[in-house]
Parts: C-alpha cells; structure tokens; sequence
C-alpha cells in the first residue's frame, strides 16, 4: 500500500512538474492576455490532484519507469531501497511541517508578546465598518504591534488583524482594511496553508516550490485587483502609495498561516502594475481548461513502479530470466534472496477487495476451534515462508535428490501468538501435500477445497517435473489464501524484510470467493 502510493506520487510529480515548466514558459503570453484569476485556481487544481494518491494511468502508458528492484543489506538484514526511500521521503514531510509549524508559533509568540489592542476609535470605526461592507462576521480581534512593520492576518482559526505601530492616514488605514478583510473572505489563508501541505508532500522537488510561490503571489494579485476593481484612478493611487508605504517598513516573511499586505520589492512592483492595468483581458479559463486537458494527458501516459507482468496463471517475462539473476549471484544467497523476490512479487496494478477479505477469512475460520485456527493459518504461513525463501536458491538443481524438493531450511511465523519458530526440518514437497490436505479437512469449505486442490495438483506436476514455472502457479495461490485470507491483515513488520513489498501484491485468487457464504 504505501509503495503503491510513493510510485502514485512519483507519477504526479513527474506530469505536474512538465505541467508548471509549460506554465512558467507561457506566463509572458498569458500576463499579456488573461486575468489572474485563472491561475489562482489552476494551482488549487493541480494542488488537489496532487493529494489524490490515485494511478489513472493506462496499462499501455507511454513513459514507463521502472519498478525500483534493489535492496539495501547489512548486518544480514535485507530491505528494499524502495522501503529506504520511502522512509527518507516520509522522514522530509515531518521535517518540513515541523519546521513550518515552529516558524509560525515562534512568529506569532514574539508579535503577540508586545502587541496591544487598538483603542484608537476612528480606527475601530473604520474596521468594523468595513468588515460589515464585507459581510464579514467572524470575531477579529484588532492589535497593534511593535514588532509588526507591515500589516497582516495572522492564523485562520481564530485569526487577528494586526497594524504596526507606525502612524498611518485614514486613507492607508482603509486600503489596509479592504486589502486584509478581502484575503480573509477570500479564505486565502486556507488556500496558503492547503498549499504549503501539498509542498511538504513533494518537499524534493523544486518545481512544487516554485509553484507554491508562484500561487501565494497571485493569491495577492487577485486581492488587490478585487478591492481596486471599483476604485478610480485617484483612489488607486492612493492605493499604490499605501503599497509603496510598506516597502520601507516591512520585511519579507512568508508564512502558510498569514496574509501580509507586504512582498518582496519586486512582487510589490507586480502588484501596482497590476492595480492599473486596465487593459480589458480574458478570464482565462479556456487557457486553464487547456492545461488541464495536457496534465490529464501527462498523467494517463506516465507509469512508475512498472512491472512487466503477464497473467496471474503465467510466467513474466522478468521471472523468465531469473535463472541468469540467480547465477550471477550464487555466492550471495541473500543479496539473490532480495533480488530474486522483487520478481517473485512482481506489480501488476491488481487491487484486493479488502472488504471480501475480512468477510471470506471470518466465515472459514469462525467455526473453527482456536487449536484449528492457529494450525491453519501458521501451515499456509509455513508453506508460503518455504517458497519465498527457497523457491530460487536451488533452481539450477533440478534432480530428485534437490534440497529444493527435500530438506531445507524454514522459517515460519504464527500470527495469531507472534510465536516465531526456527529450525532444520526435512519438509519436502510430499510434506507439503499432506499439509495442504490437512488444512483442508480442517476447514472443510467448498471453495478453499478448490483452492487447495488446485494448490495441490501444482505442487504434485512440480514434483513430477521440477518445473520452475509450476511454483510459480503455486506459490501465487500459496501468498493470497495467506496474505490475503486466513492471515489477513498483515502488517509490514511481520513479514520478512525482503518481502515488505510482498504483502501488498494480490494475485486475484480471492475473486471466486465473491459468493462465499
């Protein structure tokens, strides 16, 4: 689950990153020809699909990156480099946020410290009047601050309205006002802090940054050219010099959790041009709507943590050549382990119904006594156990006389106790018949009966032949009726290391057990 979701993001980072270059690379045009507007929602679209975690990509997509298949060994502990990037990954989202979070309280710790409520009445006046012509009515407590040298909002659950503790005219007390109470029904404070997640989640890519940046610009784009839209030229200018006013007293400081009349010289710049610009311009939604049809296509035509996979009932083109993988590495039976068991748990986007899973364990195992329980769920562990770590390690010996068919070394876990059990034991491949066929009196349901059966005549022809591929057939029934059944749920730090990835890989045998009663 979390290895679908990490190559899921993977995928959307790849388009919306071809996504904001287009964008960067047509903004001259569109500056010329469209509002702002547009582009304020566009990046709360993308911000969106960025935080739906889903593959809508085509089985036959264009671009197909590759399933990452190397592992990480020491110490005799093996663990997917899929695994440790995850784990970098979700290490950099705390981070991130914890660093953002601790910026904010320490801000607003060290301006609430030193400010005080206005008690000038003109200014209250002028606030609540305004804050009424907005139809704002929210409590917003109104302060004054030392430390303040431009005027914000600060927070958005219960944010305050905060001015520095310069004198302003009447006129600058009003521009503010309009300005800060428009960001406040615009619920751009919200709209900054959903930004600044969907940052945390891609914190290793620039291009996400960038967009950031890009959409708390036009956050304060189209505030301005709302409260001036009425205005005239004079009172545009009035508008303009209040802008120009805070250059000179503030200080740049971008925060998810405030809305700050200030911006950096150059912003500012952007700002008043855009406050009398008055050419008529498009609203730019039919441009909006062509870059949404393009990241839909970039996002139908990319596949990460692609696996070349065949049907369930045959060999991949992958597994086919893991006899020259495990010859390469004979003399490192577990980096051959790991290696070999990212082909033994191949991806092949099937998804189980974990709805039928819980309800198909609960039926066969709810007549069963706990004795019967634990035999039936550590067997199937057992066998699954043998096959994962053993399935390749003896593949080229192919003769009777095989540790693949004879003795071996197992490894086996008890779910239901955490009992761990180890030791040599001589479980061959008839052993395994005879445990198939004791589970299946035990639990004595027409379609387990089929599964095990089916299990059973696959590991009677691999007997038989000592084929390969016949293993394989068994094995990915041998995974679902555990992983996926009578197990059901498995937790990461239950399986083996070299299989954290296993566990989410469904093979579709649960399908015929949709009518189980």
């Amino acid at each position: 689950m979390l290895e679908t979701l990490f190559y899921n993001l993977c995928e959307l980072m790849i388009s919306t990153t071809m996504i904001i270059i287009i964008i960067i690379l047509i903004l001259p045009y569109a500056n010329k020809n469209f509002g702002v507007k547009w582009r304020k929602t566009l990046w709360i679209i993308l911000a969106v699909r960025l935080i739906i975690p889903f593959d809508f990509s085509f089985t036959n997509a264009l671009i197909k990156l590759p399933k990452i298949n190397f592992s990480i060994t020491q110490n005799g502990w093996t663990m997917p480099l899929t695994i440790v990037l995850i784990l970098i990954w979700l290490t950099g989202v705390f981070v991130y946020l914890r660093m953002q979070q601790l910026n904010f309280w320490h801000f607003r710790n060290d301006i609430m410290d030193s400010a005080k409520k206005v008690k000038d009445q003109k200014i209250l006046d002028t606030f609540n009047q305004i804050k009424n012509e907005q139809h704002i009515k929210k409590v917003i407590p109104l302060y004054q601050g030392e430390k303040v040298k431009t005027a914000m909002v600060l927070g958005v659950f219960q944010p305050v309205m905060i001015l520095p503790h310069e004198t302003y005219s009447m006129e600058d007390v009003s521009n503010i006002f309009h300005h800060e109470f428009m960001h406040i029904k615009n619920h751009d404070g919200w709209y900054k802090i959903f930004m600044m997640v969907i940052t945390s989640l891609y914190w290793f890519n620039p291009f996400i940054h960038i967009m950031t940046k890009f959409s708390y610009n036009d956050v304060e784009l189209v505030c301005d050219k709302k409260v001036t839209e009425k205005m005239d030229k004079s009172q545009r200018a009035q508008y303009s010099e209040t802008i120009l006013d805070s250059i000179s007293q503030g200080k740049k400081r971008d925060l998810a959790i405030t809305t700050c009349f200030y911006g950096s010289k150059r912003m500012m710049k952007k700002r008043i041009e855009n406050v009398f610009d008055e050419k008529p311009k498009k609203a730019g939604y039919s441009m909006m709507a062509l870059i949404i049809v393009l990241f839909i296509s970039f996002d139908s035509l990319i596949s990460c943590g692609y696996a070349a996979a065949g049907s369930n009932s045959e060999m991949t083109e992958n597994q086919s050549d893991l006899g020259a993988v495990a010859e390469a590495s004979t003399e490192a039976p577990t980096k051959t382990k790991s290696l070999l068991d990212d082909y033994v748990h191949p991806y092949n986007n099937l998804v189980a119904d974990t709805e039928l899973s819980k309800k198909a364990r609960d039926i066969l195992l709810s007549n069963l006594s706990d004795e019967d329980k634990k035999t039936v769920t550590y067997e199937i562990s057992r066998m699954h156990w043998w096959i994962d770590n053993t399935l390749l390690q003896y593949w080229k010996d192919r003769s009777s006389t095989s540790l693949m068919w004879n003795e071996i070394y197992y490894v086996a876990s008890s779910y239901d106790n955490s009992e761990v059990r180890m030791g040599r034991n001589e479980y061959t491949g008839v052993e395994c018949l005879q445990s198939l066929e004791k589970i299946k009196a035990i639990v004595n349901n027409q379609y387990f009966s089929l599964d095990i059966d089916k299990a059973s005549a696959l590991m009677q022809s691999a007997i038989d032949l000592h084929d390969l591929e016949t293993l394989y057939k068994f094995h990915q029934i041998i995974h679902d009726l555990d992983y996926w059944l009578l197990n059901y749920p498995i937790k990461p730090f239950r399986a083996a290391p070299a299989d954290w990835h296993g566990i989410y890989v469904y093979f579709s045998v649960l399908e015929s057990y949709k009518c189980i009663e």
